[in-house]
């Protein structure tokens, strides 16, 4: 029964790949917390990004442009779409990308937001994500 011990899997990456930079899990000084976004496509432990009041921006992850929610799938442009936290609501706004931006199976129409509820299903191109908003403690 000799050998090397078994070595146990690495843990799963939230918000990226390995290598990738993983999103921050709490807001910075002075940010609201607004929900999450979050998908198993291409990671089995899954993966998530933090939505912050005001903008979010969605697009793809290998670029030099600066996004709160970095995307790797190729069918992400560059500056995809908008997630817009406003007040508890939550809304996604498509930036002309090339594939599309679809909420639930309907293809939304450019530059104009679009509401989202808890569990609805968006997808970035081929990328599919699912929409968390925060809770307020009462």
């Amino acid at each position: 029964m000799g050998g090397p011990p078994p070595v146990a899997p690495e843990p799963p990456h939230p918000g990226g790949s390995p290598g990738q930079a993983a999103p921050s899990a709490a807001p910075a000084d002075g940010q609201t917390l607004a929900g999450f976004i979050y998908s198993f496509q291409d990671e089995p432990g899954g993966q998530h990004w933090v939505l912050l009041e005001g903008e979010n921006l969605v697009g793809r992850a290998e670029t030099s442009v600066k996004c709160q929610v970095p995307v790797a799938h190729g069918t992400t442009s560059t500056r995809h779409a908008q997630i817009i936290c406003n007040g508890g609501q939550i809304s996604v706004m498509d930036m002309k990308s090339t594939n599309g931006t679809y909420v639930n199976g309907r293809r939304i129409d450019p530059n104009v937001p679009t509401p989202l509820n808890d569990g609805d299903k968006v997808r970035f191109g081929g990328y599919t994500v699912y929409i968390l908003p925060a809770r307020n403690k009462s």
